[in-house]
């Protein structure tokens, strides 16, 4: 499934590969089918929480691969300090928000109406 495209990632640091959007692309249609959504039948257009994960990853993707190359990190030899490295930052930042968006995905996000195969049990009391 193709949930993004280059043209939908807008951080003016990262640069952005055609490998971070199709791995992007794999990942969120691969959580789809781990929570029982069959790829054929994913809604489109897409819903934002699956819109914005792919998005999300494909920056983390891109912050991985670019780690340790910011040319603007300065260490400070007296007290040990330095400037941290833009990628870096910015791949906690991209990695802990596709934790959060991740964790609360549910089948619905990819699939219209009731998840097929779903049971549902009744409680009652005395």
């Amino acid at each position: 499934m193709e949930f993004i495209t280059k043209g939908d990632i807008n951080d003016a640091i990262l640069t952005i590969e055609d490998s971070d959007i199709n791995e992007a692309n794999r990942f969120v249609t691969d959580i789809g089918i781990r929570l029982g959504a069959a790829e054929g039948s994913f809604v489109k257009p897409f819903r934002y929480p699956t819109y914005r994960l792919a998005v999300v990853y494909a920056c983390y993707l891109a912050c991985l691969r670019l780690v340790g190359s910011d040319g603007s990190v300065v260490f400070d030899g007296f007290d040990g300090k330095e400037n941290a490295d833009i990628y870096a930052q910015k791949l906690a930042f991209y990695r802990n928000e596709a934790k959060l968006i991740e964790s609360r995905l549910t089948m619905t996000d990819f699939v219209d109406g009731k998840p097929m195969g779903a049971r549902t049990i009744e409680l009652w009391r005395r």
